[in-house]
């Protein structure tokens, strides 16, 4: 047997072995995604920036009320004023699974609290928590 005939049997023994094992890291690079789900939730009032400084010292609360909607909270004060307050969260999700790759959970959440204070029927101050 010469050197070209033992190498066209052993190229062709080892070509369909190739080609198997390239389909199959094909398969594996790909990634079958089983799942792949985005949400995302949100409760309470997302009051603008430009909107909330509308809100200034001596303003009444029916004026308040009007631009920013009713408040979720109202808290009386032991020194006779009250504060009102607007909470709003959102959340995003993310969550990816790939067959026998990677599962990855993905979750932020944003959280804020508008709060104006009012004392003798106006506003004493306005701020962010």
């Amino acid at each position: 047997m010469n050197n070209s005939s033992l190498k066209t049997k052993f190229t062709s023994s080892v070509w369909p072995l190739t080609l198997l094992a390239a389909l199959i890291a094909g398969s594996a690079l790909s990634g079958c995604v089983v799942d792949a789900h985005d949400s995302t939730t949100v409760s309470g009032q997302d009051i603008s920036p430009a909107t909330f400084a509308q809100i200034q010292s001596g303003q009444a609360p029916d004026f308040v009320a009007n631009l920013l909607g009713q408040p979720m909270e109202k808290t009386a004060t032991d020194g006779g004023s009250e504060i009102w307050r607007w909470h709003y969260t959102e959340t995003h999700k993310n969550n990816n699974s790939v067959i026998f790759v990677v599962s990855s959970h993905d979750e932020k959440t944003v959280s804020k609290t508008h709060c104006v204070q009012f004392k003798d029927g106006a506003v004493v101050r306005a701020w962010i928590e």
